[in-house]
């Protein structure tokens, strides 16, 4: 993919482990829209997120301190292309109700960790354009926008985990990775014996 896309950080780096500050003013100045763009683009054809699934990404994963996410709108499909921007976001309710669930993290491709959270939650936050919105959120989604204001606070999921295992889509995943390596390595092979 010739896009320009982020190196999605992994939960070693120090940056995931530090809370977000730096809130988003508007109108934005174009280095934040670019910001926000290369994200969107991040989430999208990122093929290592295509490949695992990935739902949604935070600034911290790309190595920006600023207070915003990207989700792929699952009202439209769940694995949909539409992505919705979430900045300078805000639990302004918690649900008392909670289940458990298994969540992966783009971050954390090998495992997936048994996490407890809230079913239900208001939240608060500004569109691309600076529109403020308040909106409540359940079970799935509510969990997606959980997982990703945790980033947002600088927690990863392995901070939280009752339980981890290991993510039955990263074995596939490496497995493809392989098989990519090596062709390509035969490609130049085959050019370098033309030329």
């Amino acid at each position: 993919m010739s896009k320009d896309i982020f190196k999605i950080l992994t939960h070693r780096s120090k940056i995931l482990h530090q809370a977000a500050t730096e809130t988003l003013s508007f109108p934005l100045s174009l280095r934040n829209e670019d910001l926000i763009y290369k994200t969107i683009d991040t989430l999208r054809y990122n093929e290592g997120v295509y490949a695992k699934r990935g739902l949604a990404i935070s600034a911290n994963q790309i190595g920006s301190l600023k207070r915003f996410f990207v989700v792929c709108d699952l009202d439209v499909n769940p694995l949909g292309r539409r992505v919705n921007v979430i900045c300078n976001p805000e639990i302004l309710e918690l649900d008392n109700e909670v289940e458990e669930m298994f969540e992966g993290c783009l971050s954390i491709p090998k495992y997936q960790c048994l996490i407890s959270r809230p079913k239900r939650c208001i939240v608060q936050y500004q569109d691309l354009n600076g529109k403020t919105e308040k909106k409540e959120v359940n079970d799935f989604l509510a969990r997606v926008f959980l997982h990703e204001m945790d980033h947002l606070n600088g927690v990863i999921m392995l901070d939280k985990q009752l339980k981890t295992v290991e993510n039955p889509l990263y074995p596939p995943y490496l497995e493809k990775l392989r098989e990519k390596r090596a062709a390509n390595k035969k490609q130049k092979i085959l050019q370098q014996a033309t030329q």
